[in-house]
């Protein structure tokens, strides 16, 4: 079985990757530069400010927008590390409220599992995934 990988990039506007099998078509891929989306990307975050009204916390991805993490988006096994005392059972996951999940300051792992709309940063997740074949 005979493998190769097309390329073409039209002015760094538009970039198609084919992946051809024994001649034949298998994929296509096609990325516009104008359209990018940071879904998927994994960034080492800075918490910044919890509210406790919406159960959230805001992080600091380094762009311009701050990243919106949700405290059902927070890791039960990242919560064992963290709070080792409180015997948590990492198999489900506890009630507890957003400022015992996370502390100001506190670095986490985040993936965006939303591009932010407007004015509003992205969502993101300490749960993350690396897809592949």
């Amino acid at each position: 079985m005979k493998k190769r990988m097309l390329m073409n990039v039209s002015e760094h506007e538009e970039t198609r990757i084919a992946i051809l099998e024994d001649g034949l078509l298998q994929e296509l891929y096609i990325e516009r530069a104008a359209a990018s989306s940071y879904v998927g990307n994994i960034y080492k975050a800075t918490v910044l400010n919890i509210e406790p009204s919406i159960q959230a916390a805001f992080v600091d991805l380094g762009q311009h927008r701050n990243g919106f993490l949700h405290a059902s988006d927070i890791m039960p096994g990242l919560m064992d590390k963290l709070f080792p005392e409180a015997q948590v059972d990492s198999r489900k996951r506890p009630d507890l409220p957003i400022q015992k999940l996370v502390k100001r300051g506190q670095e986490v792992l985040v993936q965006i599992t939303k591009d932010g709309i407007g004015s509003k940063g992205p969502s993101v997740t300490t749960y993350i995934s690396l897809p592949g074949r």
